[in-house]
């Protein structure tokens, strides 16, 4: 398995599953498309001594729930919660003895989904772990969680990939320097993977950071585009937010009221997370601010 960058995150991980005692849940926090997930299954591969491919259904000793796509056009499954049903469930899956490896290892992806019954029902397993199960939570948003469950995860935070390992990752893949920076590896892979649909994100996110040139017209117009894909548009806007925080580290003159607007892009990027409100709605009353 290849991964772009995150080499001080996987040294990390590498010395931990070489040790004869180690802690057993995790948090891999940070943006989204990264490649936090890819760092997981490369760990918990690492962890049971196999680098084949494994299926998300839970074969062999991994198991992965709220793994979903990008494109998905509805809203609903795009920010489906993840239940209390389905901690049961992996509940099952943790109790039993590992197949081949050294552990059974659950994989949440979009743990910001988990509903507070489904926290409290994995805190429990979080307090009483067996000897053979491993838990590892991903999410871009880790205030979501609990201070409960939060507190007994071993956290590792993933940044942004500077623009040069992106650009040896991808040697082939001719794109502006402007999106090379923003330190996404799974935007670039994007290019390669669906080249269409990467000029249409492009056109987005050209737009997002020229919003307050926009007209109030094309703003709606632009909104109304960015809900028709409510999966598709969480990475949008994350993008975005990463682009807006460097803009502003790079140069201090920003005002506090766009430190304010990166803060209302956030929350608003984790309602649309969430399956609060109207995607579209949200979107228009975020880019008044601009």
């Amino acid at each position: 398995m290849q991964i772009c960058g995150h080499g001080n995150v996987r040294e990390r991980l590498h010395r931990i599953a070489s040790l004869s005692v180690m802690p057993q849940s995790f948090l891999f926090s940070g943006p989204r498309r990264l490649g936090k997930f890819l760092v997981a299954l490369e760990f918990a591969r690492a962890l049971n001594g196999s680098s084949e491919e494994v299926e998300y259904a839970g074969e062999h000793d991994i198991l992965v729930i709220g793994r979903t796509d990008n494109v998905s056009t509805d809203a609903s499954k795009a920010s489906a919660l993840l239940s209390v049903e389905d901690i049961r469930k992996a509940e099952v899956f943790l109790s039993r003895f590992p197949i081949a490896g050294r552990y059974r290892i659950l994989i949440i992806d979009n743990a910001e989904r988990l509903t507070i019954s489904a926290e409290n029902a994995l805190l429990k397993l979080l307090e009483e772990p067996n000897s053979t199960s491993l838990i590892i939570l991903i999410t871009p948003l880790p205030g979501r969680l609990l201070s409960t469950v939060r507190s007994r995860l071993f956290e590792c935070v993933f940044s942004p990939v500077s623009a040069e390992d992106i650009r040896v990752f991808f040697p082939n893949i001719m794109i502006p320097e402007f999106f090379l920076s923003l330190g996404l590896p799974g935007l670039i892979a994007s290019v390669a993977n669906d080249p269409a649909n990467f000029d249409e994100q492009k056109k987005l996110l050209q737009k997002l950071f020229q919003l307050s040139r926009l007209k109030w017209s094309e703003r709606v117009m632009l909104a109304e585009a960015l809900a028709r894909t409510p999966a598709e548009t969480l990475d949008i806007l994350e993008a975005w937010i990463v682009g807006l925080v460097r803009q502003q580290n790079k140069s201090p003159s920003f005002s506090i009221a766009f430190a304010e607007f990166i803060e209302a892009a956030v929350e608003t990027t984790d309602r649309i997370a969430r399956g609060e409100g109207n995607p579209r709605s949200l979107l228009e009353k975020l880019f008044t601010r601009a």
